[in-house]
């Protein structure tokens, strides 16, 4: 066993000189950016393959890549596959695209993790009542895909569909009262 063990120490160690040489060939500012340009496409790919499910295909995140960064653009395929910066999104716009970023990081991330639940903090405001019927059923889709998915809102026509409700009021004492309402 003893020989086993200097075995896999004698491997370990080749692998981390060779990182070590690596680092050292290209430099650690070269390598770190490099890997965070490999980790930033990988982000933008899964954002896409969500964002692809959300909105039907019509949208997509682009980088722009300039001398010393790159720019995230959209690009819409409904109208002519135009580009446009992403501070030109509407507000429910913005809303989806962030939807599909946090979905797509969250899956990046989980690694061996199983991730059972996503919870939404507002933004549904700010979408027109076609939107937020994609919305809500993309989120039952994902639901029934096993995950739990809570939803902090205000917007009624949201709130009265979904089955169970949590109300967090304040009474006249100022203090909170919490309710549950079944839909």
């Amino acid at each position: 066993k003893l020989n086993d063990a200097q075995a896999k120490l004698d491997q370990s160690e080749q692998g981390l000189n060779t990182y070590l040489n690596l680092n050292e060939i290209i430099g650690k500012d070269a390598f770190r950016s490099y890997v965070l340009a490999l980790i930033e496409q990988m982000l933008i790919t899964q954002t896409n393959h969500e964002l692809n499910s959300l909105c039907q295909g019509r949208y997509q995140i682009i980088q722009d890549q300039k001398k010393h960064a790159s720019e995230f653009k959209i690009r819409d395929h409904f109208l002519d596959h135009q580009t446009r910066k992403i501070s030109t999104l509407s507000g429910g716009e913005t809303f989806l695209v962030s939807l599909a970023m946090a979905i797509a990081l969250a899956e990046l991330t989980r690694g061996e993790a199983r991730l059972d639940s996503l919870f939404i903090d507002e933004g549904f405001g700010t979408l027109d009542e076609t939107t937020i019927e994609q919305v809500y059923d993309l989120l039952q889709e994902i639901q029934i895909s096993g995950k739990s998915i809570g939803i902090i809102s205000h917007v009624k026509n949201l709130t009265t569909r979904i089955p169970v409700n949590i109300q967090l009021n304040k009474n006249i004492k100022g203090l909170s009262e919490i309710n549950i309402c079944l839909n």
